[in-house]
């Protein structure tokens, strides 16, 4: 058994295997039948990527890269689905960081842009050559 299997989830492989992979989602995602549209898109198309918020066996959130690929039999029948979960917890951080600093830059650059545009026409001239 690899020493990866269910570690995101806070489960040992043993503990999952055969198991749903239903019970790592939200109770929001359980609401908008999430889990079970993408078992649809796996079995018809062979597997589907998402990313969202996972359920750890504690409670605790992570946000999450999923695979789900579909497991067939020699003659094409769905007999269940693998998945592999990457925790993009750190990564989603670290992006929302860069999007709220671009937030902040671009309001500064709008500040500066209207300090200059009520400047006189004097200082305008030469602060935009």
């Amino acid at each position: 058994m690899e020493d990866g299997v269910g570690s995101h989830e806070g489960v040992s492989g043993y503990d999952i295997i055969g198991q749903p992979i239903t019970v790592f989602y939200t109770h929001e995602d359980h609401q908008r039948d999430q889990p079970q549209r993408l078992l649809s898109v796996a079995a018809t198309a062979g597997r589907v990527e998402d990313e969202g918020w996972r359920v750890r066996k504690d409670g605790s959130r992570f946000w999450a890269g999923v695979i789900i690929t579909r497991l067939q039999d020699d003659r094409g029948r769905v007999r269940g689905f693998a998945k592999i979960t990457h925790d993009l917890t750190e990564h989603r951080r670290m992006q929302q960081r860069v999007e709220e600093r671009a937030l902040e830059l671009e309001a500064a650059n709008q500040n500066c842009v209207s300090w200059i545009s009520s400047s006189p026409s004097s200082w305008q001239r030469s602060l935009m050559s």
